[in-house]
């Protein structure tokens, strides 16, 4: 994990010099990663989502459904493709009309989720888990937002899910003059148990979706 958080580092820093020079190399990275810890992938054809089985490692989560997570259980871990990331911002004038694209990306993928969940090999897995910036709209989708506790891990999350909005978009790195304090990564949760749903206030609300969603 140290050996993997210095690579990124230097990685980052050298992308916040050179971005243009350096983001191939960079994805190069991601997919390095991708293999490094076997991740695989939601929808093969249309990738947006990757994922892996993990032993959770945090501090306890209560959960919506009366469970507790804790240190040990199984989470099915999932992962943004930051090819299909950085594509969708390029093609972007907004992070509103970016927020818009990866919603409904996330509604089409999500009950692929609820499928693999469905097999014996993941019987065991007790939640559907992520860390991100991007979390606004989440709640809707069945999933538990909650802080990090701040250490050392926070800190290299931080670090780099911002250099990541810096990349994915034209204007990233203007956004992160904004409201700096409201960049930061969070837990999205959501019982292996529980399907996912878009409730019907999200409905209610898809037509004004243009005017009031930020994916930060």
């Amino acid at each position: 994990m140290i050996v993997t958080g210095l690579i990124v580092l230097i990685i980052i820093v050298l992308c916040l010099t050179y971005k243009k020079w350096f983001l191939p190399l960079w994805l190069g990275y991601e997919h390095i990663f991708q293999k490094l810890f076997h991740l695989k992938t939601i929808d093969e054809e249309n990738p947006f989502f990757h994922y892996r089985v993990r032993p959770f490692k945090g501090r306890p989560i209560q959960m919506t459904n009366g469970d507790q997570l804790r240190k040990g259980d199984l989470v099915f871990e999932l992962h943004f493709d930051n090819d299909r990331l950085y594509q969708l911002g390029s093609e972007s004038q907004s992070y509103v009309q970016l927020a818009i694209k990866l919603i409904r990306l996330a509604q089409k993928q999500l009950p692929l989720v609820d499928d693999l969940l469905k097999q014996p090999e993941f019987k065991e897995v007790k939640a559907v888990y992520g860390i991100s910036m991007i979390n606004r709209g989440v709640k809707q989708m069945g999933f538990q937002v909650v802080d990090m506790t701040k250490g050392l891990m926070y800190y290299f999350t931080l670090m780099y899910l911002r250099f990541l909005v810096g990349v994915i978009h034209p204007s990233g790195r203007e956004r992160l003059k904004l409201n700096p304090e409201d960049l930061v990564p969070k837990i999205m949760i959501r019982p292996a148990s529980e399907t996912f749903t878009i409730n019907k206030s999200a409905r209610e609300k898809k037509k004004k979706t243009s005017t009031s969603v930020s994916p930060i």
